[in-house]
Parts: C-alpha cells; structure tokens; sequence
C-alpha cells in the first residue's frame, strides 16, 4: 500500500487526456454494473404490486429526504 501511495504521489497534477478518457469509460462502466446489479435485485424481489407500491413510496421519500449534512456541491 505504501509503493501504491508513494507511486500515485509522483503522477502529475494534470493528467493526458486519453488517461482522462480511459478514467471517464471506467467510471462509466462501473456505474452501468450497478444499475444492472440494482435492476436485477429489483427484479427478483418485488414480485407483486404491494411490494412495487411500498418500494416506490419509500424511494420517492429517500429522493425527498435531505439531511443536512449533507453538501450539495
């Protein structure tokens, strides 16, 4: 982890746009694995409407939710 460290303290301040470029399709891939991970869970757990209702509601009052710690850029 030190070599690690010690080795990603050298990299300068501004990268090569096509080391930007490849961070930017990493993260994006990244993000795309969740949403397929998050998709299929949701699909294999709410099976009836009741369930589909109850996950809705309580996602739209998390959206709605604000603590305020909580800094928003």
């Amino acid at each position: 982890m030190t070599l690690l460290a010690t080795g990603i303290s050298e990299l300068p301040a501004v990268l090569p746009p096509i080391v930007l470029a490849l961070l930017t399709g990493l993260n994006a891939a990244a993000v795309g694995l969740i949403a397929l991970a998050a998709f299929q869970l949701a699909t294999s757990t709410i099976t009836d409407k009741l369930s589909r209702a109850l996950v809705f509601v309580t996602a739209a009052a998390g959206i709605c939710y604000h603590a305020p710690w909580v800094s928003r850029g």
